[in-house]
């Protein structure tokens, strides 16, 4: 994904599971608590997936400028790629530039249904191990998606906040914020 030389989707299988259950029983029965969904946005059509970020942003409480990572949906086609970076800057242009970016999908390839479930496994992951993952094969920018990838190793770093980007077709897109849980 996002890099100069890519030429589409390389397609996968998948799957992946997260527990989601409401506060006060996993409290009570003594759960590890990893992570939490504080926001979560949607959209659609021309500009869906910067309004998906915003109001993810807003449902959360958490401003952007407190989005430690992306987990970019980007699935390494040449249009898709650019439409998200655009709509990242877009989002985050209230506060300048956006934080770092990943794409899971560099590592695994595209599984469709699956693949924001995994992304979203890859955000608790970071929250509970304190880093960024790095995306694999960027070796060359592209000047349009020109954003503050994540390439090489792990970017050991505080993560409280990650933001995890989803797209579909008929230009579907859905945005959620986890939280590290306090």
């Amino acid at each position: 994904p996002f890099d100069k030389r890519r030429n589409g989707i390389v397609w996968s299988e998948g799957a992946g599971i997260l527990v989601l259950e409401e506060l006060g029983s996993a409290v009570e029965r003594g759960a590890n608590i990893y992570a939490e969904v504080s926001g979560f946005g949607w959209g659609f059509g021309q500009g869906g997936l910067a309004r998906s970020i915003q109001m993810a942003s807003r449902e959360s409480a958490i401003g952007l400028d407190q989005i430690d990572y992306i987990s970019a949906a980007a699935n390494s086609t040449v249009s898709a790629d650019k439409i998200e970076t655009v709509s990242i800057k877009n989002a985050f242009s209230s506060i300048g530039e956006p934080p770092p970016v990943t794409a899971l999908k560099s590592i695994v390839g595209e599984s469709y249904s699956a693949g924001g479930a995994l992304q979203s496994i890859e955000a608790v992951l970071a929250l509970t191990r304190q880093g960024v993952p790095a995306m694999a094969n960027y070796e060359e920018a592209d000047p349009e998606c020109g954003l503050n990838f994540v390439t090489g190793k792990t970017l050991e770093c505080e993560v409280n906040n990650v933001l995890v980007n989803s797209c579909a077709s008929q230009a579907r897109t859905a945005s959620a914020v986890f939280s590290k849980f306090r």
